[in-house]
């Protein structure tokens, strides 16, 4: 007899756990309850390695110890299958992350990898572009202009100045579910003009401003995801729509806020942005909002 181990809380575990020992206690000697038991677990991965688990693993160890005749024979039988289980768990972990490390891409995917793999530099040109504009936030015309113009040549409706704010806009492709609504900024910062590739600080021009925080670079990751999207969507003729947002002065918090409100996230399924990082993370929820706003109060 098997319990179902789908558990939603540590108190519904710890319950659910308590019987299904008990299950095996009849007519059977402690080493054969305990051996059975074990197998169980590794098999169903009731002792599963996670914070969550915490108290189902020592309700199991308590429980185990309450019924043993020899604490000896306990502790070698714990080592030894404590043992074989993180030695399975440790091989089917390194076998999943060798199957997914290798992946197994679908056509979509390599068509819309391989079509940025294609245009790379052409999308490192996009980044460029918007690094020698640098332009500050809300006076962002050619980094605006320039990925309209290319998202224009690319297939995608452009609506120009949403919102009310002239250096925004939003380019549509495809149509139908899901709706992906890709995002980012291009403002630079005052003050931070510098020479593209040289360490040291070497303005371009003395007390301009300049990209110190990469946002160029958001603009060019972007864009080059949504060429690939769109390239995989025309050749396979997939059902979905994809929406391109630039985002003036994200630097003051403007303009996705304003974006909600007059509805054009209304149908988005779920949205993407990008930020340069040095360590190529991803993260979601409360950090990732339009808008995040401080009170700060000096005495």
């Amino acid at each position: 007899m098997r319990v179902h181990l789908g558990f939603r809380s540590n108190e519904v575990r710890t319950e659910r756990c308590k019987a299904y020992c008990l299950l095996h206690l009849k007519d059977k000697s402690l080493k054969d309850r305990f051996h059975l038991i074990i197998c169980d677990l590794l098999s169903f991965r009731l002792l599963y390695l996670g914070g969550g688990d915490k108290k189902v693993s020592e309700f199991i160890l308590k429980f185990f110890i309450i019924y043993k005749k020899k604490e000896v024979m306990m502790k070698k039988i714990l080592k030894k299958y404590l043992i074989l289980f993180l030695t399975t768990f440790l091989l089917v972990s390194i076998y999943v992350f060798s199957v997914n490390a290798q992946g197994v891409i679908s056509p979509e995917k390599d068509t819309a990898y391989q079509a940025v793999e294609r245009n790379a530099s052409e999308v490192g040109k996009i980044g460029d572009a918007i690094f020698n504009f640098a332009e500050l936030g809300m006076q962002e015309f050619e980094s605006n202009d320039l990925c309209a113009r290319l998202l224009e040549e690319w297939g995608f409706k452009v609506e120009k100045g949403i919102s009310g704010f002239p250096t925004a806009l939003m380019a549509t492709y495809g149509s139908g579910k899901p709706v992906i609504a890709l995002h980012f900024e291009f403002d630079a910062l005052p003050g931070t003009s510098q020479q593209a590739g040289v360490i040291e600080r070497k303005p371009v021009v003395e007390g301009a401003p300049g990209h110190a925080e990469g946002h160029n670079t958001n603009a060019a990751v972007v864009m080059g995801a949504a060429f690939g999207i769109k390239e995989a969507i025309e050749k396979y003729n997939l059902k979905g729509t994809i929406k391109v947002f630039t985002a003036p002065a994200e630097e003051k918090g403007i303009p996705r806020p304003y974006f909600v409100r007059d509805g054009y996230f209304k149908d988005v399924d779920a949205a993407f942005h990008a930020h340069v990082g040095n360590d190529l993370s991803t993260s979601y929820g409360e950090r990732q909002y339009a808008v995040i706003t401080s009170d700060f109060l000096f005495y």
